[in-house]
């Protein structure tokens, strides 16, 4: 059972991350500033 928890774990953990490098690369954006997101601004 431990193993599992650890798979799912690291599996949401990395979607994260790979969300991050994405976001960073196609909008310069991270994806945890979801504040400047909504107010428009393109800094």
């Amino acid at each position: 059972m431990g193993r599992l928890i650890s798979l799912l774990v690291g599996y949401a953990f990395g979607n994260f991350l790979t969300a991050e490098v994405v976001s960073r690369k196609a909008s310069g954006n991270s994806v945890f500033n979801y504040r400047d997101w909504e107010s428009g601004d393109d800094e």
